[in-house]
């Protein structure tokens, strides 16, 4: 387990991308503090990740525009998971179009048409998944990325018109 003993807040952990990555750190044996503004879907959030490993997770209703919040969110993983490793905010991170609820604000994301035409625009010829967006904040967090610092990674399925080597 790459995150075994760890603690992290995941911010945006309702739903997309952030539900994903804090479900992964959960799996890979981190404790996680769910911050979102949704305190409904943050709970949701915490019932999945609690079903299969119980008292890994607890959530913060949290904005992180806001100061008072954001200490409220590392009061929290102290208070709960006596420490704090890792705060995700996939800042570093700039995703390509996921298939997520903010898609579904841009696009109907229950028609095939018009996810393929999304997806024309990128190399890959198609979008994202939130799990795979969720991969690359594993890797930032774990050892495997130790000597990595400052970098931005684009998650976006390639610029279009790119050619993917042996496919």
């Amino acid at each position: 387990m790459k995150l075994e003993g760890r603690v992290a807040i995941v911010t945006g952990a309702a739903s997309g991308m952030g539900r994903a990555t804090a479900q992964l750190f959960a799996d890979e044996g981190a404790r996680v503090v769910v911050a979102d503004l949704h305190a409904a879907a943050a709970e949701e959030t915490v019932k999945q990740i609690e079903s299969a490993l119980p008292g890994s997770a607890t959530a913060v209703t949290a904005d992180v525009r806001r100061a008072a919040d954001c200490q409220r969110m590392i009061d929290t993983a102290l208070e709960r998971f006596g420490r704090l490793d890792v705060l995700i905010n996939i800042n570093c991170i700039c995703p390509g179009a996921v298939l997520t609820p903010l898609l579904g604000e841009a696009i109907n994301i229950d028609d095939p048409a018009q996810i393929a035409a999304i997806g024309r625009g990128s190399a890959l010829g198609r979008v994202g998944q939130p799990d795979e967006v969720a991969r690359v904040s594993l890797f930032l967090c774990c050892d495997d990325a130790s000597y990595m610092t400052g970098a931005t990674l684009s998650v976006d399925g390639g610029p279009p018109g790119a050619s993917r080597l042996g496919g």
